[in-house]
């Protein structure tokens, strides 16, 4: 092995996988398994957002129509990230996901960055969400798309995530 090899390999080994990062290949996670996660986080965030609206409704500053529907989705996605970052950042899972048992990995097996989960499979999602009338109708078929042979949302497309068994 040359001199200019091995220290590419070296390199490649220490800066692209550190000892510490290992590959998860993990088992893939059923349909059921992951309706109740995000059943779970959706119940959370459902909690929180009824409460604040019940309190705005009472002091009388609700919020309606589409300023409402852009509140409610920018009040979920904060909750939503200020509930979840560390249990993301730490193991890429959300209190659903910690509680089934399952995780987020990258497409081939590595842990994900904080960041990338962040801006490429919950940003967009935040995102459709806040487009009126159907912006619900195209999150349900985000979801939905799990039905599919390979069980991965359209937000697994977009951040090339899957869920596997932690």
């Amino acid at each position: 092995m040359s001199f200019l090899s091995s220290t590419k390999f070296l390199l490649s080994e220490i800066y692209l996988r550190p000892a510490d990062v290992t590959r998860d290949a993990g088992d893939a996670v059923d349909r059921k398994t992951r309706l109740i996660a995000g059943l779970i986080d959706a119940g959370v965030i459902l909690a929180i957002l009824l409460v604040l609206f019940f309190a705005l409704w009472i002091i009388g500053l609700m919020p309606t129509g589409i300023i409402g529907s852009v509140v409610a989705t920018v009040v979920a996605a904060v909750s939503f990230l200020g509930l979840n970052y560390k249990l993301l950042d730490a193991n890429g899972q959300t209190i659903g996901k910690k509680i089934q048992e399952t995780k987020i990995v990258c497409s081939e097996g590595f842990p994900v960055a904080t960041d990338d989960l962040i801006v490429k499979r919950y940003l967009p999602i935040f995102a459709v969400a806040m487009i009126p009338w159907i912006g619900p109708l195209l999150l349900l078929g985000n979801f939905l798309m799990v039905l599919r042979s390979n069980q991965l949302c359209g937000h697994d497309e977009i951040a090339k995530t899957k869920v596997v068994k932690s």
